[in-house]
């Protein structure tokens, strides 16, 4: 029976080194994969399959909910669904860690880099605290990342708060990478979906919707930040002061291939600071090659597909006559 086992272990390596390079992110840098660990089956609880594990390693978590506010610790191993091995987008819904209002849901803090990989679950009720309760104040309600730079992709980030900065995430000091992520419904002192300190994270096919922040509610960044965002939406964000889009301070953004459409009180608001932008969708207009300003026509915004409508003045007017949008053409003409 333990041989059975073994044999199988081996064939969901190989299904897990496959399907990363394809869905979740570049393992090029991984080496050979580890060992994998199975959550509930072998460790009752995601942090317990993060203890036990060691770099190199994966924790694979079943379909479920789960209550609990993990932490990383340093160690640069895979934590993913079901999804990782049979790319299957229902598993990422169905896999959810809630972070019942007691702190960040996702932490890293340990100097994780980039082989340190997040893939495949929604988040929710996290509670990023302020500087008194966290011992700083760049706890997010999603997704902390502290003088680390990890891999999250294919994540839904919805439904979380923070007192202070990054309902959904925080980034401060880190160049992570997020790809095919949806942040939605967050809310925050200052970045509503994202907060960027010193930072210059990739943002890859990103969809930051219906986020509020008394500032910034989509993103801001600040302190020297560069992101790099690329096939991002940005769209019916609101903030009480500056931008309810992108706000900017002493910092370097660029986007490209992007909407920004429908964010209150506006599109984009900057201090001592460059946005580039290019091939993108900008309400209101903004000076760049490419640029249009022009309804996107999402399917059905009101009710959360933010994907285009076949007629859409978005679809291959990007750079390369790609498509301008985190998500693809998904309905008839409006």
């Amino acid at each position: 029976m333990q041989i059975n086992r073994n044999s199988y272990k081996i064939v969901i390596l190989f299904q897990i080194l496959i399907l990363l390079s394809i869905s979740c992110d570049d393992t090029s840098e991984t080496g050979n994969p580890g060992s994998v660990i199975y959550v509930p089956s072998e460790q009752p609880t995601i942090q317990a399959g993060i203890d036990v594990a060691s770099d190199g390693d994966t924790v694979l978590v079943d379909i479920g909910s789960y209550v609990e506010n993990i932490n990383y610790h340093g160690k640069n191993i895979v934590v993913g669904s079901q999804f990782l091995t049979t790319d299957d987008t229902s598993y990422i819904s169905q896999t959810i860690i809630d972070g019942d209002h007691n702190g960040t849901v996702i932490t890293f803090n340990s100097g994780e880099d980039s082989t340190a990989i997040f893939c495949g679950f929604t988040l929710i009720n996290g509670q990023g605290y302020d500087l008194e309760e966290a011992g700083h104040n760049f706890s997010a309600g999603g997704i902390t990342c502290w003088e680390s730079s990890p891999s999250i992709s294919n994540v839904i980030i919805k439904e979380n708060t923070a007192h202070a900065y990054g309902g959904g995430i925080s980034f401060y000091e880190s160049n992570s990478k997020v790809e095919n992520t949806t942040i939605s419904d967050n809310s925050a002192g200052t970045g509503g979906g994202i907060y960027c300190a010193s930072s210059s994270p990739s943002l890859l096919k990103v969809l930051i919707i219906d986020n509020t922040a008394n500032q910034g509610g989509g993103i801001v960044c600040t302190t020297g930040s560069n992101p790099g965002l690329e096939y991002v939406t940005i769209s019916n964000n609101s903030a009480d002061y500056y931008s309810g889009g992108v706000f900017c301070i002493n910092s370097q953004l660029s986007l490209t291939n992007s909407i920004l459409w429908n964010d209150s009180p506006n599109e984009i608001y900057i201090e001592s600071s460059s946005v580039t932008i290019s091939f993108s969708d900008i309400q209101g207009g903004w000076v760049g090659e490419g640029n249009i300003d022009s309804n996107p026509f999402f399917c059905n915004s009101d009710n959360g597909d933010y994907s285009l409508a076949e007629n859409s003045p978005c679809v291959g007017t990007g750079e390369n006559s790609v498509d301008m949008s985190a998500l693809s053409v998904n309905c008839g003409p409006h």
